[in-house]
């Protein structure tokens, strides 16, 4: 007879160990985050990522690092802001080191979760803090033992200054100090002393923070940390909201100033010629060249037929990009008239496009519906003629979808040229044509994707989201920097996608000064 009791005791051992490893797993996947993400544990401590919405090929993952990471932060209120990161690339990233107010041992935490993520997660060395409140301390604390590891510093109303907050009477059992002992060796931990290697470093930072608040005081926080750290001779932006205090007023949680501030520094930076369209580069070679070198663009984007600019450019040492032209085209006659042939003449040897919008296709005088693929014969047999004319001049052929044309949709381009096959034919995306034709609410993302072994330009420009599809081009083509539309989030799926070349500025209908719109609109782009 075989004994029941070392079954019983197999039994009760299985169940302890149950019952025990339950609520260790509870402990490390339980922690409610903004979005959907993954808790774990790193030196003992929890920790958690939230990865962007396409990781960059072959490339580190560009980061926010987030403080204070407590039982319910980071919260809801960080949701908006954090899917504008998510979008432009980014991720998100944080450890929760309990209240340790900046010590050394929340400091220790931070090098092993840096390591953790940039050895064995493909994080970029250099991370953008983000700190909220008191997680101010943390991250300056660490940051400024560890400078080569920051792209930047952000905060939301940050405590700075522990003298300030919480105070060294609360603050020194973190540091195994008394109070009295913290106050002879506060230099040697608080932040408003230990900046100078972050500026030395070039650290850029920014801080949003309320003239009313009595928890973390501007005088003592923020402000103390512009004034010494401008003294240093490092950059510090500093936005404050009057009336405000330590609250959960939505500005301070939904700041496009802060989010542009952090996609700037996270990101790396583009490689994209950045050149502006004829339609707001306004005016002849004499007036349009200084203005565009002056200003920084790479070039130009014109329109076929004009000799002088291309030239002008060049001794400038700028770039004619390409040559817009809308051509129409007709079943059983040439592709190449003299007319074109004229035009392509007018930029060869300069490595420009003949930027080609098709309006109609016909057949015995009656047009092909829009998109129709019944009528890729037609274009692709007069396409190939006009390709190899170009090609033997240096100048490439870059189909341009536009609204209303038969080409209106990136898909039609992409499936010419495809057929076309030649190295030589490429598509565009624009994006003002993009929101008319296919809405704000469709991810460009795929088509990016699929358009990247052709695509040879992208053009973009400030917009307003909602039911693009009914709006007008004063609502879907405004300066950068205006409209509602996220051109950050968009440019950083372009980025996402592997696209590395030339980005044009489409200024269509914008009736206000030239140099003005182009200004601000570089100015923006430069923050991208």
């Amino acid at each position: 007879m075989v004994s029941k009791a070392p079954l019983r005791y197999r039994v009760l051992l299985l169940c302890f160990f149950l019952l025990n490893l339950v609520p260790a797993l509870a402990e490390d996947q339980s922690k409610p985050l903004p979005l959907p993400g993954e808790v774990f544990k790193v030196d003992g401590a929890v920790a958690f990522v939230i990865l962007p919405e396409l990781k960059p090929d072959g490339q580190p993952i560009p980061w926010v690092w987030y403080a204070p990471t407590l039982p319910g932060l980071p919260g809801k209120e960080e949701q908006w802001m954090f899917e504008r990161f998510t979008k432009a690339g980014m991720a998100i990233a944080g450890i929760d080191v309990g209240e340790s107010y900046g010590s050394p041992d929340g400091r220790t935490h931070f090098s092993a979760l840096h390591a953790h993520l940039t050895t064995t997660r493909g994080f970029a060395p250099r991370a953008v803090m983000l700190a909220r409140s008191r997680g101010g301390l943390m991250a300056l604390g660490w940051a400024a033992e560890h400078p080569e590891k920051i792209a930047a510093f952000a905060g939301i109303y940050p405590v700075c200054n522990l003298a300030s907050y919480p105070g060294l009477e609360k603050a020194a059992g973190a540091y195994h100090l008394s109070a009295a002992e913290l106050a002879a060796r506060l230099m040697e931990h608080n932040p408003p002393d230990r900046l100078a290697p972050l500026a030395k470093a070039g650290v850029p930072f920014f801080a949003i923070h309320g003239d009313k608040d009595e928890v973390v005081p501007l005088e003592a926080n923020s402000l103390e940390i512009q004034k010494r750290y401008t003294a240093l001779g490092g950059r510090m932006q500093l936005i404050i909201p009057p009336g405000q205090g330590h609250n959960m007023w939505s500005g301070f949680f939904e700041c496009q100033a802060l989010v542009d501030f952090v996609t700037a520094t996270a990101v790396p930076r583009k490689t994209n010629a950045f050149f502006a369209m004829d339609t707001i580069a306004r005016g002849g070679a004499a007036e349009v060249v200084p203005m565009l070198r002056d200003l920084g663009y790479d070039g130009l984007g014109g329109t076929a037929g004009d000799s002088a600019l291309p030239v002008a450019l060049k001794e400038a040492g700028l770039k004619f990009f390409n040559a817009y032209l809308t051509k129409s085209f007709e079943a059983g006659k040439p592709g190449l008239e003299d007319d074109l042939r004229q035009k392509i003449d007018a930029i060869q040897g300069q490595g420009a496009a003949l930027w080609l919008a098709v309006d109609q296709v016909t057949a015995q005088a009656k047009p092909f519906p829009k998109s129709s693929p019944e009528a890729d014969p037609v274009v692709i047999s007069q396409l190939k003629e006009i390709a190899a004319y170009a090609g033997a001049r240096d100048v490439r052929i870059a189909l341009y979808p536009h609204t209303g044309t038969w080409l209106e949709r990136v898909s039609d381009a992409i499936r010419v040229a495809d057929q076309v096959n030649l190295p030589s034919v490429g598509v565009t995306f624009n994006l003002c044509h993009w929101l008319k034709v296919e809405g704000a609410e469709t991810d460009p993302l795929p088509v990016l994707q699929a358009a990247l072994p052709r695509l040879m330009f992208v053009t973009i420009n400030g917009a307003d989201t909602g039911d693009t599809k009914t709006m007008g081009w004063e609502r879907l083509i405004q300066p950068m920097g205006e409209g509602s539309y996220d051109v950050a989030g968009f440019m950083g799926k372009v980025r996402a996608a592997g696209y590395r070349g030339p980005v044009g500025f489409q200024g269509f209908g914008i009736r206000r000064d030239p140099k003005e719109v182009l200004q601000r609109s570089m100015e923006f782009w430069r923050r991208l």
